[in-house]
């Protein structure tokens, strides 16, 4: 499917496509086989400037649809991704086909240097997908839903999730930040600094 919605066809891959292969990365296997293919697609030069384009469009569509482990990807490929800042292609009519590349690349980028941007994309994302679905993550968690294991699509934004702690214990981008980043944590250690600079 990941090859299917990245092809070299004029059209772009639909909103179903993307869909399941969004639902799909919140399994590790299935996760790891369609960044494979994203980040192969994007070695990809020339005439196959549209397999770049789609597979970053369907990347970004990961970062903001995707199990989170999907933004952790893109991230450790940033630096192959702005290397497409300068991607190159006329076509035969003289037509500068790379542009869609570039201007692609740079959104992209710039997107994955804003954590913010991303949890906020996340957010709203899985909002209209609990307003288009007609129920919410609570109700998919209790009932199991259609795509089980409760939490939205596997509880990857479930705070007990057993994904949600090896991001943590990893280090690995969260929706949410990080209790200790914030708080009684961020007190702590500047109290500290300041005591060692009493004492100093």
């Amino acid at each position: 499917l990941t090859l299917e919605a990245t092809n070299n066809d004029t059209w772009g891959a639909s909103g179903t496509q993307q869909q399941e292969i969004a639902e799909a990365t919140n399994d590790r296997e299935q996760l790891q086989a369609v960044m494979a293919i994203i980040f192969k697609r994007l070695d990809d030069s020339g005439k196959k400037w549209r397999h770049v384009y789609k597979a970053m469009s369907l990347l970004e569509y990961l970062i903001k649809h995707g199990s989170e482990r999907c933004v952790d990807y893109a991230r450790d490929q940033l630096y192959k991704i702005r290397t497409l800042h300068d991607f190159q292609y006329i076509d035969e009519t003289g037509k500068d086909e790379g542009i869609n590349v570039r201007e692609k690349s740079k959104k992209l980028v710039k997107l994955l240097n804003d954590t913010d941007a991303i949890r906020d994309e996340r957010k709203k994302a899985r909002e209209q997908r609990d307003r288009y679905k007609g129920f919410s993550s609570d109700d998919m968690g209790s009932g199991g839903g259609r795509f089980g294991g409760g939490g939205s699509f596997g509880g990857y934004d479930d705070d007990s999730a057993p994904a949600r702690r090896e991001d943590a214990r990893h280090g690995g981008f969260r929706d949410e930040p990080s209790p200790p980043a914030r708080g009684a944590g961020a007190g702590g250690a500047s109290g500290a600094s300041r005591g060692a600079s009493a004492g100093g």
